[in-house]
């Protein structure tokens, strides 16, 4: 077990990771792990690779949600994190009581109990058409 363990390590410090194109171990030791040679790297173009790469997965993000300005007062859908397959993936409506400017929200849950949440975990509640009820009620 303690061989297995040992060269899973060893592997992982080898490869290069995808942020900096250096592996872990080279850039700790200044050598490379396989072939024991010294190792030149530049850390202001590591940092700049690093950055690129931050600003194009948060571009492919943010590019799946909506900008939508939440007020006191208004009702919100919670997420619930890791539903059962067949479950509800939202709980609510609740009531926001407070925007705080870190982007988070405070929604009422009970009369006595409130929970901070970011608006990552939220979605606005929208109330059902008359024609969407009916439709429940008495599908076709």
């Amino acid at each position: 077990m303690g061989t297995i363990l040992s060269d899973t390590l060893s592997s992982i410090r080898a490869t290069p990771s995808q942020s900096t194109g250096y592996a872990p171990a080279a850039l700790a030791f200044g050598r490379d792990m396989i072939f024991n040679l010294p190792v030149q790297y530049d850390m202001n173009e590591i940092n700049l690779r690093r950055q690129r790469r931050v600003d194009k997965d948060a571009k492919r993000l943010n590019a799946k949600r909506y900008s939508y300005d939440y007020r006191v007062g208004e009702q919100v859908m919670k997420k619930i994190f890791d539903p059962a397959k067949l479950d509800d993936r939202w709980k609510g409506p609740f009531t926001i009581t407070r925007i705080h400017v870190n982007g988070n929200i405070t929604i009422q849950l009970t009369q006595h109990l409130q929970e901070r949440l970011n608006i990552r975990r939220v979605k606005p509640y929208r109330q059902p058409t008359p024609q969407v009820l009916q439709q429940i009620v008495a599908p076709s």
